[in-house]
């Protein structure tokens, strides 16, 4: 059997071929072929699951995304070469994909309604309107079933899929196209091509190599430009329609542009752009031929790619030409079929509400500079010098100093910079992950979970700069820790006084007096915590293993405590105050502190963020180290090896790399290292099964807590 027919029979077992007399292509797509996958009840199960998502996350669906009742779902003709059990995820993908497209028209219409409001705020609001949380559950379960079922092909999705937001209306107007070849460039990044091709690839599970991807290039550009000019002819009614009746801009079209550039009606700009797309169309037909008469185009993975882009052409066309997305007469409910009997939340933050938010998120980029008493950037203060504002709850309200002088107001420069620093250096941002799983579940307002995720943020930045201090660490996060840049003096006070900012935040809080009780009493626990763990390793003293879990609780945990805390003390549900997250967030912070000991002494990634096995230079008691002295009976040799390896790294604060890797090979007889891991996989079925009868007590399943303990496992 030859090739070409082996590759046939392969195409048939996932998809047919449609009969043309069953459509109406409008003379596009001469020549081309259009293919049905054989799972399309599969594509069709994934679509209505993301509706149904959708429904119980966010709220009710205005729009229309892959359903295609008349000639086959987007996914079953636009991917049909999909791996039968990838159809379904695909299909999800792409439906959230159709629906969140929706939202950022909508953030369009409000920049129409309110032309004070900056795109930003716009798209914050509409967001907000929606549920934002509810959005970050639908992607975090996207990327989560992404990832397991093939992780280098789903990084690939989730990374078009970031390109295409980033995309945004802004930059479309700030391009006065003046050519077809300007706007097609400008269209192939806006049109979403990238994110289906990438969702094409991981339907059948293929990569490419650098050299591929350029080989694949300029077959690319011409395929998009087919598709994209293809979408313009088959949706510029509905544009127009739209724009005519000021519920948005002026469309991004080569229709418009033709009429435009040309003086042209639309019937007539109609048929120089369908004109256009068949050119494109046999140009395709033409370059692919061409590449594959090459040696290159020899290539089995390469032919299998480039009739799934060929496939994807007809399959665009003529689901564009029936769907209910694109055509107004053939719509039905749209959210007809799927579940409605969920709690909606009833509080809805006002667009007053959301602008403020939109305020809080834009200050967490300068989080690093102390912000005034009443919260706000200095920026932001009126120019007059004569203007002064007292804090409604100060104690000297009346008696208000005005400042005629920007020069008398002390300059928080020194104090900021150490903050500023070590704040620049890139974040895994488990905290701010953490806050939005935890909110599935407690679903406090937008506005007082962003104020709250800055308090967690400036705890954790001040606690980086005191923890690098005692334990005299050269790196954080593989660059130099703030003491080494700006004195041991500067960074004690610039970490002092970002505890003092986190408590000022604390009190802007809603539920003032219950968030300072929260607030005091974890920050005693961190620095009980952290007592224990300088007292060991200060009088070379090893803690039982029970003592080291205790200290991590306080320490590594009370963080995660204290953000649960302060969410439920501000969310307005009953049920919320009884969600039982201790024993979640002791195994969580456990897992997480217990990751990072096992890491520090056998992960390449940490040697270049904090050095080569750092934590024997501190003489320090990790856990694997507490295991080999604790119990490890039967290698005592081992154990006064390791012991005093720690004591002249605590006196030397340095040890050599062959000092470090026999203390490793001591590691090795004790098998300590080995009893880490299996602590881990506990500590994870435990986190796993706490999150599990979370899930079943409140009804709601947690795909960002999810995530977040997947990728803490990789």
């Amino acid at each position: 059997m030859d090739q070409s027919q082996s590759l046939l029979d392969e195409y048939n077992e996932t998809s047919y071929v449609v009969d043309s007399s069953q459509f109406d292509s409008q003379g596009f797509c001469d020549g081309y072929e259009l293919r049905r996958h054989r799972c399309e009840s599969e594509a069709n199960l994934g679509a209505y699951e993301a509706r149904r998502d959708w429904l119980r996350s966010i709220g009710p669906i205005d729009e229309f995304g892959n359903a295609n009742p008349y000639h086959g779902d987007f996914t079953s003709v636009v991917l049909p070469f999909t791996i039968p059990d990838r159809v379904r995820l695909c299909a999800y993908a792409m439906e959230y994909a159709f629906i969140y497209d929706n939202v950022l028209e909508s953030a369009k219409e409000n920049l129409l309604d309110d032309p004070n409001l900056s795109k930003s705020d716009a798209y914050e609001i509409d967001c907000s309107n929606l549920s934002i949380t509810g959005a970050k559950q639908l992607e975090s379960k996207i990327i989560l079933s992404l990832m397991k079922k093939d992780k280098l092909c789903g990084q690939q999705v989730m990374q078009k899929w970031k390109e295409a937001v980033l995309t945004t209306d802004g930059q479309k107007q700030a391009k006065p196209f003046t050519t077809m070849d300007q706007y097609l460039d400008f269209r192939h990044l806006d049109s979403g091509a990238a994110f289906v091709r990438a969702l094409i690839r991981f339907g059948m599970g293929l990569t490419f190599t650098d050299d591929e991807e350029a080989l694949l290039k300029p077959l690319t550009r011409t395929n998009a430009r087919a598709l994209c000019l293809a979408n313009d002819y088959v949706s510029f009614e509905r544009e127009l329609d739209a724009y005519q009746n000021h519920s948005s801009d002026e469309p991004i079209n080569a229709v418009w542009l033709c009429m435009k550039w040309d003086n042209v009606d639309a019937a007539t700009a109609k048929e120089r752009v369908k004109s256009l797309t068949l050119q494109y169309e046999a140009d395709f037909v033409r370059e692919r031929d061409a590449f594959l008469s090459t040696d290159a185009g020899q290539s089995r993975k390469l032919q299998r790619y480039l009739q799934a882009m060929t496939q994807q052409i007809p399959g665009n066309l003529v689901w564009s030409l029936s769907c209910p997305r694109y055509h107004a007469e053939r719509r039905y409910d749209p959210n007809a079929g799927a579940e409605l009997d969920f709690d909606l939340q009833t509080s809805r933050p006002t667009v007053e509400d959301l602008r403020n938010a939109c305020k809080v998120r834009a200050n967490e980029n300068k989080s690093s500079a102390p912000m005034p008493a009443d919260g706000h950037s200095p920026d932001a203060m009126p120019e007059s010098s004569e203007v002064c504002e007292a804090r409604v709850d100060s104690p000297v309200n009346d008696s208000c100093v005005r400042n005629s002088s920007h020069k008398n107001t002390p300059s928080s420069e020194h104090v900021s910079g150490p903050i500023e620093y070590t704040l620049s250096h890139p974040s895994k941002g488990v905290r701010d992950a953490l806050a939005d799983a935890l909110n599935v579940w407690l679903g406090i307002s937008p506005i007082v979970l962003e104020r709250i995720k800055r308090v967690i943020r400036i705890l954790h930045n001040a606690s980086l700069m005191l923890d690098d201090i005692e334990d005299c660490s050269p790196l954080r996060r593989g660059k130099p820790a703030a003491h080494t840049v700006f004195g041991v003096p500067a960074t004690l006070n610039a970490a002092n006084f970002a505890i003092l900012e986190a408590m000022e935040e604390v009190c802007k809080l809603p539920e003032k007096l219950a968030s300072l009780e929260v607030f005091t009493q974890q920050m005693r626990e961190l620095y009980v915590g952290q007592s224990y763990d300088l007292h060991w390793s200060y009088n070379n003293q090893c803690p039982t293993e029970k003592e080291y879990l205790h200290m991590v609780e306080q320490k590594t945990g009370g963080l995660f405590v204290m953000l649960a805390r302060l969410m439920q003390v501000h969310s307005s549900s009953e049920e919320a105050q009884t969600v039982p997250l201790q024993k979640l967030l002791t195994s969580l912070g456990q897992y997480f502190q217990i990751r990072d000991d096992q890491r520090n002494l056998t992960t390449s990634e940490l040697e270049e963020q904090k050095g080569f096995c750092e934590d024997l230079d501190e003489g320090k008691f990790s856990y694997p180290i507490v295991l080999a002295l604790q119990h490890s009976d039967d290698h005592q040799s081992a154990r006064a090896i390791l012991r005093q390896i720690l004591t002249s790294g605590k006196a030397r604060r340095s040890l050599s790399k062959e000092m470090k890797l026999l203390a490793l090979e001591q590691l090795g007889k004790t098998s300590s290292l080995e009893a880490t891991k299996a602590k881990l996989e506990s500590l994870y079925a435990e986190a796993e099964g706490q999150l599990s009868k979370i899930e079943q007590q409140t009804g709601r399943e947690n795909w960002i807590m999810r995530l977040l303990l997947w990728k803490l496992s990789l």
